[in-house]
This record gives C-alpha cells, sequence and structure tokens, in this order.
C-alpha cells in the first residue's frame, strides 16, 4: 500500500515554491536487479527525505517555475516529487540504488536519488513534463519521430516543455551516475512497469532510448542563486557507456 508521504513536512521547511525548470542512454540495457536487497541497506522514507536535505544544504540555486513564476530551492522541488511512502526503487546487483517518485496528483513532477552500495547518495534530482509516450489503456505508443514531434506540439499548448536537472558532488560522480538517471527518464516516459517483449510495447521501448530530453547536470554545492553560473554546472556525459538495468528492471 502507497501512502502519502512526510514529504510535505519536509518539503515545506526548505520550500519556497515549487518549480519545473527529461535524456537518452546509448548503451544496451542488462539486467541488474537484485532479487534479495542486501540486508541492513534498505534505505526508509524518511532516511530519504533526511539526505536529500543533507546533500542539497549547500546548494543556493532558487529554481523558477517556467509557467507559474513560483520560486523553490533545489532540495525543495527534490523532496516535493517524493509524495509516496514507500517511493519506488530499484537496487542493483553492486547494491545501488534508485529511488524515484512523484507529486500527489501532479505526476508530472518527478524525482529521483540514487545511492552507492554504502547508502551514500550520489545524485538527486527531478524531471518536469515528462511525455508519456505509451498509453496503458489504449495499449499504444508512440513509436517513431514524426509522431513524437506531433506529440510535444499538443503538450505545447498546456504544458512547459520537458526538463530534467541533475545535482552531483563532482564530475566523476556525474560521470558515474548520469547513465542510471538518463534509464530512469526512459522509462519514465513508458509509465514503468514495462514489459518489452510484448508485441504492444516493444517498438515504444526500442524509440524511448533514441528521445533527447534536454538534461542539465549542476553540482550539489553552487554557492549562487543563479542557476545559469557556469561555475555550477558539470558536463554531461557525452556517450553513454555504462551498462544500465533494462526498462523492465523498473517494476
Amino acid at each position: 500500500m502507497i501512502r502519502i508521504g512526510v514529504a510535505y513536512f519536509l518539503a515545506a521547511s526548505c520550500l519556497v515554491g515549487y518549480a519545473p525548470s527529461g535524456a537518452s542512454a546509448d548503451s544496451k540495457p542488462v539486467s541488474a536487479k537484485s532479487d534479495a536487497p542486501r540486508k541492513n541497506e534498505t534505505i526508509t522514507f524518511m532516511e530519504l527525505m533526511h539526505k536529500i536535505k543533507d546533500f542539497t544544504r549547500s546548494n543556493k540555486i532558487i529554481l523558477e517555475d517556467a509557467s507559474s513564476k513560483d520560486m523553490s530551492t533545489v532540495g525543495g522541488r527534490i523532496t516535493v516529487g517524493f509524495q509516496q511512502d514507500p517511493p519506488r526503487k530499484l537496487q542493483l546487483a553492486d547494491g545501488t540504488t534508485i529511488m524515484s517518485g512523484w507529486k500527489h496528483q501532479e505526476p508530472y513532477f518527478e524525482s529521483v536519488a540514487i545511492f552507492d552500495s554504502h547508502k551514500t547518495l550520489k545524485m538527486a534530482g527531478f524531471a518536469n513534463n515528462l511525455p508519456r509516450i505509451y498509453s496503458w489503456s489504449r495499449g499504444t505508443g508512440v513509436t517513431n519521430l514524426t509522431d513524437y514531434e506531433a506529440l510535444l506540439e499538443r503538450r505545447s499548448r498546456y504544458s512547459s516543455p520537458p526538463i530534467v536537472q541533475l545535482y552531483a558532488a563532482t564530475q566523476e560522480d556525474a560521470d558515474t551516475y548520469y547513465p542510471l538517471a538518463a534509464r530512469w527518464v526512459q522509462v519514465a516516459m513508458m509509465g514503468f512497469n514495462t514489459k518489452c517483449s510484448e508485441p504492444k510495447q516493444s517498438a515504444s521501448c526500442r524509440f524511448v532510448e533514441t528521445i533527447q530530453i534536454p538534461t542539465y547536470i549542476y553540482t550539489r554545492d553552487c554557492p549562487y542563486r543563479d542557476e545559469s553560473n557556469p561555475k555550477c554546472s558539470l558536463h554531461l556525459p557525452s556517450a553513454v557507456s555504462n551498462a544500465v538495468p533494462s526498462l523492465d528492471d523498473f517494476r
């Protein structure tokens, strides 16, 4: 059973508003899911909230909603995207854990947090307005660039463009964990719970890996309010070579 988490309380402690401000993996997916979580390495909801708060404590960036102009801290925006307890969680064979969630009643405000095998938060961030390219109710999905561009055009009448913003302590961490964040973006656009071997989904599963969502990576400790300050930017990896979990692993 999923219940609304205490993110309302914790997000309020650092939220000024909340802001929207989405990346593909070129490597071949490998199933890296661990069937049995490692003992004593389960990350609780409250632990997740505290770790995000600590992770972003020194970040001074103020985010602005592209539509409403509401303002938010980085920590506030990430925590507001975790309003389910428990959040989604995928633990890989090496102990790396990917946790994700969304804002209650506003599923296009999504957040992600990636931990190493020692429960150290290595990358956190959010996605705003990711398009859903597969319809579970109709059993059909977008499978080509022409239809995808048409989808974005329809969405532009009522939604800001999709965007992903990620935060890491170092460029090394960005290089290491970006492929996992990119994979999360892809499965989010599919609506999770994929079965890519099924004929109805297979073409969309292949196509989603080619989609490029505007993605930006910043240092978690940016001392400036303006996210465009070049001293706060990290390089987006130009090529993804790490092994990543399959889309079907995100259940």
